[in-house]
């Protein structure tokens, strides 16, 4: 055999040995057509993010306390040491205070601590109330009824409304009986953050009494610099400002719905890529392994109602959201140049805030 048949053999042999290996060319440059295109923005309400569980049917109703400040102590989607709170804290003014039905139905599902009103495909569930002796399972329960007190120093009842299509739902929203009214303050939103997109910005929330302590484990990012895939991120929160009685102060609630999203420099109203929201009508699915959670909240993110029981507990919360989707946002589908990040948010009454902040795109 000719010498330059054995070497054009020998090459080709190694050829077909490499694409066996799962060998692959090194992805080309990126061309200008792969940049993201600038797009309008669609409205962004109670109703765009979700009609159907934001305003539900509703079972009408009146509150469970009587003779209240009608007031929350927790919401719907605050973090938890386990989970999300699947419901809302209505508070008392003393304890072992009279619970009375939100509305009429069928009692069934009857606990020492907690059971359900209504039929199984839209029911109020009542926690951490003693049922009154009377109460029988199947029995029908009056709008207004007695229904039990407040189990020993919990100094609230917990309610979670259920409607088949959604799920636990949001049972202060609006035109349901358990609506807020009187909160009209504008959400918070926090400082922007921007974090490098790798799984150390994603750990798995050890969400306990207090804030976190140590530092950070992700890597910090100048606005002024931002490369890669980016974990953007900021603190959002609702603050009622409704005194409850017998609480220090009223805590900080999540607040109804989150939209981020890249916005050109000159023009808020217009976004590059994806834009990620956050809907909380509905409350949080979570994994049974919990392990989801670090894709909603961020480092920082924290809960105590240690100030309920004791005279020197922490009392408070804070909620840092990752807002550039489930892994980040891609700068490398943005040419190197300046933007804005943008956040809004809407508090359970469609009262909307919205910040942007500008950074620079730099991907060498």
């Amino acid at each position: 055999m000719r010498p330059k048949l054995i070497t054009c053999l020998a090459v080709a042999a190694a050829i077909a040995l490499i694409a066996g290996l799962g060998y692959q060319r090194p992805p080309a440059a990126q061309a200008s057509g792969s940049f993201y295109a600038s797009k309008p923005n669609h409205p962004f309400t109670l109703s765009t993010v979700d009609r159907m569980c934001f305003f539900a049917p509703s079972l009408g109703g009146s509150w469970p306390l009587r003779n209240t400040v009608h007031a929350i102590r927790g919401g719907l989607n605050e973090s938890r040491g386990r989970g999300v709170h699947f419901g809302m804290d209505v508070p008392a003014a003393r304890d072992h205070q009279r619970v009375y039905a939100i509305q009429s139905g069928v009692l069934w599902s009857l606990r020492p601590h907690h059971f359900k009103i209504g039929d199984r495909s839209h029911y109020y569930f009542y926690w951490h109330v003693v049922p009154d002796q009377s109460l029988r399972e199947g029995q029908y329960i009056r709008r207004g009824q007695l229904l039990g007190r407040i189990f020993f120093n919990s100094y609230h009842v917990h309610v979670s409304e259920y409607y088949d299509p959604c799920g636990f739902i949001n049972p202060y929203r609006p035109d349901a009986p358990l609506a807020l009214p009187r909160n009209r303050e504008a959400p918070s939103i926090g400082d922007l953050q921007a974090r490098r997109g790798l799984s150390s910005a994603w750990p798995r929330l050890q969400l306990g009494n207090r804030p976190p302590r140590g530092s950070d484990p992700s890597q910090a990012l100048s606005l002024e610099s931002v490369h890669g895939r980016v974990d953007f991120r900021a603190s959002i929160l609702d603050h009622p400002t409704t005194h409850i009685p017998h609480f220090p102060e009223q805590i900080p609630q999540p607040v109804a719905a989150i939209r981020g999203w890249v916005a050109p420099p000159h023009n808020q109203r217009r976004h590059l890529g994806p834009m990620h929201v956050w809907d909380g009508a509905r409350v949080f699915k979570l994994r049974a392994d919990r392990s989801n959670l670090f894709h909603l909240w961020s480092w920082g993110t924290w809960r105590s109602n240690g100030c309920y029981f004791t005279d020197t507990g922490i009392c408070g919360q804070d909620l840092v959201y990752h807002l550039g989707g489930y892994w980040g946002f891609d700068t490398r589908r943005l040419r190197n140049h300046a933007y804005q990040f943008c956040v809004a948010a809407l508090t359970i009454n469609n009262v909307k805030a919205r910040r942007c902040t500008r950074f620079w795109v730099n991907n060498g």
